[in-house]
Parts: C-alpha cells; structure tokens; sequence
C-alpha cells in the first residue's frame, strides 16, 4: 500500500502534519524531495478538502435544525 492509498485512514492530526511537511519540502527540500512533495501534494490537499467541506457541511446542517 502506497502513501497515497494511506491517505484516506490517516488521523486528522496524522494529514496535517505530512501536508506541513510536504508544503516545507517543497519550498527547502533537495531536488528529488520536491518531487516526491509535489506527487503527493495535490492528494493530500484534495482530503484535506475534503474534509474542512465535510465539516462544514456538518454544521450547516446543525445550525439549519434550529
């Protein structure tokens, strides 16, 4: 199983911090970290996404109730 395949059954916590890591490399890591940072960086920040809209949607949904 790739890390990208991982990425759905990560914690909250768990996605944060690789996005950190993954958006630090891109910026300050060698040639092939930043190649490895921009293969996973459009999967991390897409669950990412998908997530804070999960949330939202959440309480909207909460907030409509009343």
């Amino acid at each position: 199983m790739t890390l990208i395949d991982r990425i759905p059954t990560l914690k909250d916590s768990e996605l944060a911090q690789l996005l950190s890591n993954v958006r630090r490399l891109d910026v300050s890591g060698t040639p092939d970290e930043r190649r490895q940072a921009a293969e996973v960086a459009p999967h991390l920040e897409r669950e990412a996404s998908r997530r804070r809209e999960k949330v939202l949607m959440s309480r909207r949904a909460a907030t409509a109730r009343f």
